[in-house]
């Protein structure tokens, strides 16, 4: 989401803003819902409140399929993990963007320290080539939180289910409510950090200046 998509939903930002808005936490996004309800304030709760945005959103999705189409809880929503890498795979089965084994080389494709003035500079929307599912910086220029909650013994692997949180686990001395997953990896990160299945976690608190805002139109179907 850009700045200027965010000021069309709540007015309170640049209109000609192209870069990605950021200095949003999970918190902020989603408010108190755990990561399997929906979300209960914040930027998601006021586009599911909105029947334009709504009716934007059902353009996104098969309504002629009937359990699509009859489920209450289809709302817009961060997107879990495995929804994340799979948008930004779009089919591509090698370690790093877009096709490659290494990341020599894969600064053409995406924005990180060494190309974005030590990373202290963030970038317009659409300025990198986009996947081949047209979706743009999945992994550069900022950061994505996901919906998942941190499960410290589910560290190597995500869901299979891909509208189903991780939403408990053993989560060590964080305390498993109060920390998410983020993908993507933002230019603060050096160019070896860009593998499409780099995970890490942080705070759902935290405000920072690389974690943008990444918008699903999706189900809130419980976990596994």
């Amino acid at each position: 989401m850009t700045g200027s998509q965010y000021a069309k939903i709540t007015g309170a930002e640049d209109p000609s803003d192209k870069k990605p808005k950021v200095l949003m936490s999970w918190n902020s996004m989603r408010g108190s819902a755990g990561s399997s309800a929906r979300p209960s304030s914040g930027i998601f709760a006021i586009m599911n409140s909105n029947a334009v945005f709504a009716a934007e959103g059902k353009k996104c999705v098969d309504l002629n399929d009937p359990a699509i189409a009859a489920d209450a809880t289809i709302g817009f929503d961060l997107l879990t993990e495995s929804m994340w890498e799979i948008a930004a795979r779009a089919g591509d089965t090698h370690k790093y963007p877009v096709g490659q084994d290494t990341y020599s080389g894969i600064g053409t494709y995406i924005w990180y320290y060494d190309n974005s003035d030590s990373g202290t500079t963030l970038h317009e929307v659409g300025t990198k080539p986009a996947n081949a599912w047209g979706f743009y910086d999945m992994p550069g220029n900022v950061c994505n939180y996901c919906r998942d909650t941190w499960n410290s013994t589910d560290l190597a692997t995500i869901q299979t289910n891909a509208f189903a949180p991780v939403t408990s686990g053993t989560a060590g001395s964080c305390g498993t409510r109060s920390i998410s997953y983020y993908r993507g990896n933002s230019t603060d990160e050096r160019i070896a950090m860009f593998a499409y299945s780099g995970r890490q976690k942080e705070s759902k608190s935290g405000q920072y200046k690389g974690f943008g805002i990444r918008i699903a139109y999706i189900p809130q179907e419980q976990a596994d």
